[in-house]
């Protein structure tokens, strides 16, 4: 059996990712017979589901406690299909699907990070994606267990990049529409798009949100829909509250982790100097931003590490939640590849930042280690550490 396995690692490029499809379906076991497959946050969206068949209010946070529902009416409709399956039997679907998300997302990362990967010797392939695995890990066991979206987000803007580089502009604009309205950060792409003058894909995007917006009025009327679409920005408003504490516990954001770790935590944080402070941030990320594009108008394919960095971005952004920052699979996956390609000191960079970033397990470090990792914002430091190496990639034209 061992050589088997040394066998087929060593010669089939799939290998794994079929270990990986294994591993992940076994270990739905230990939570169902530990009674831990309780796939909280997936119950939220199938209820909300329910409730949109039957034209009723989504947004019952007295009723609901903790897990109510506060994503866009639109998105209900996406588990609309999970609403003719006994629950018990639904989140076990939903974890097989989740897996299959992660899988797909493996193959198109590898897929848009090296398009000659065939040519490639079957062991480099297998390495790459158990070493991501590794790093990111943490984020997906966590996805799994409460049954999130973030990995399905992912797969979509992993998608948008991969439907670019074959121009299938039409469905980049369904697929960001989409993806819209389960969580709005997808809007970071939007100036990106008209930077490049992609003129076309922006306006069947909005033609696109648009049908998506009013689409909830086939179940509950157009009233009620609009006024359902209302209570989801409330929601929205009062998140964005939620991230105004620069030097609060457990703000994963770029503006509380500089805040914390440079002379701006000696700053009085009012409403005023945190807006201005805030505003400034986001005009040096526009301004990096604009200098990578600018470093990579000669790279073919460029836009495969634009669109990965504005991904890796929008947890440290817009952060709701720490199992968000595995939107930074694919800046991964570009720096393994490119492992050789960085000096000494960005390889020492890139390996503090992967244990910062996929190194705090709770229930491996402990609840005293994790929390001081997590009200830190150590997390953050870890994907800015991350993205910097990027940016080294950029800058030294290897991607």
């Amino acid at each position: 059996m061992k050589d088997f396995l040394k066998n087929a690692y060593l010669s089939q490029r799939n290998f794994a990712l079929a270990l990986l499809l294994l591993v992940i379906l076994l270990m739905m076991i230990p939570e169902i017979a530990n009674d831990r497959f309780k796939a909280s946050d997936f119950r939220v969206y199938v209820t909300a589901a329910e409730r949109l068949l039957s034209g009723e209010n989504l947004y019952r946070p007295e009723q609901d406690g903790h897990y109510y529902y506060k994503y866009s009416p639109t998105a209900a409709i996406y588990f609309l299909p999970y609403t003719a399956i006994p629950y018990v039997y639904a989140r076990a679907i939903y974890w097989i699907f989740l897996t299959l998300i992660f899988l797909l997302g493996c193959y198109m990362c590898i897929s848009l990070v090296r398009p000659w990967y065939k040519e490639l010797p079957p062991k480099t392939i297998n390495n790459v994606v158990l070493i991501v695995t590794c790093i990111i890990g943490v984020k997906l066991q966590r996805e799994l267990h409460l049954g999130q979206v973030n990995h399905l987000l992912l797969l979509m803007y992993i998608g948008m990049i991969y439907l670019w580089r074959n121009k299938r502009e039409l469905f980049i604009s369904l697929l960001w529409a989409m993806a819209l309205f389960l969580k709005p950060h997808c809007l970071i792409f939007l100036p990106y798009f008209l930077v490049k003058k992609k003129f076309k894909i922006v306006a069947m995007f909005l033609v696109f949100a648009a049908v998506l917006f009013i689409a909830p009025s086939v179940f509950m009327g157009f009233d009620m829909a609009i006024d359902q679409q209302q209570l989801w920005f409330h929601e929205l408003a009062i998140d964005l509250g939620n991230k105004q504490d620069m030097l609060g516990d457990g703000n994963l954001t770029i503006f509380a982790a500089l805040a914390k770790y440079t002379p701006m935590r000696l700053v009085e944080f009012t409403p005023l100097t945190t807006h201005v402070y805030q505003a400034i941030v986001l005009a040096l990320l526009c301004l990096l931003v604009l200098y990578l594009i600018f470093k990579g108008h000669d790279i073919n394919d460029a836009y495969v590490f634009e669109m990965a960095f504005l991904t890796g971005l929008i947890p440290l952004i817009a952060s709701t939640g720490r199992n968000a920052f595995g939107f930074l699979e694919i800046v991964v996956f570009l720096i393994i590849f490119n492992w050789g390609s960085l000096n000494r000191w960005m390889k020492w960079t890139a390996v503090i930042g992967f244990i910062l970033f996929g190194g705090f397990m709770h229930d491996m470090v402990g609840n005293t280690l994790w929390m001081f990792w997590f009200n830190n914002s150590l997390l953050a430091v870890g994907a800015i550490m991350i993205l910097i190496v990027a940016v080294n990639l950029r800058v030294r034209k290897a991607a």
